[in-house]
């Protein structure tokens, strides 16, 4: 039995005897989806089911990070599942604690343009950073060579207490 088995083998036993389906979803009242944007087809199929009779469900997810496209991964479940599940509240978590107006600035501008995404702005708590570079390397080894000059430099600076 691998992965997949480990997913359809529940939805196949849920469609074929209805009871199996039942007690589960008495078993589990309340559902918790974590990194909800990674879900593929028969995870979030399996979910509905689960939670299709109490309607307990709460998914958590960032549209922005999905990154399991390649395994069947599908983040319209994120993007439709107001649409599944109407009730459920949305509660957007805009405020970034790791990361600099600067450096939120660029990201915001760089995934407005994915058209498949829930509106949304990042923000952080407070308003100072450096500003931003961009200087893509030619190859690996510029990259690798420009990432170690860049943290001698910083080093350098920090002995001489710049």
């Amino acid at each position: 039995m691998d992965f997949d088995d480990l997913l359809l083998f529940p939805l196949t036993l849920f469609a074929e005897r209805p009871e199996r389906l039942a007690y589960w979803q008495r078993r589990f009242d309340h559902v918790l989806v974590d990194e909800f944007q990674d879900t593929n087809a028969a995870q979030y199929r399996l979910v509905k089911r689960l939670a299709s009779e109490h309607r307990n469900l709460c998914v958590v997810g960032d549209d922005d990070q999905a990154i399991y496209g390649w395994r069947g991964a599908d983040v319209r479940h994120m993007l439709s599942f107001q649409e599944d599940f109407p009730a459920r509240p949305s509660i957007k978590l805009e405020q970034n604690y790791r990361s600099t107006q600067v450096i939120l600035d660029a990201a915001n501008g760089v995934i407005a343009e994915n058209a498949r995404r829930l509106a949304r702005r990042y923000s952080p708590p407070s308003r100072a950073g450096s500003p931003s570079r961009c200087s893509p390397p030619r190859t690996s080894a510029t990259r690798r060579s420009g990432i170690a000059g860049e943290l001698s430099r910083r080093a350098a600076d920090k002995r001489r207490g710049v």
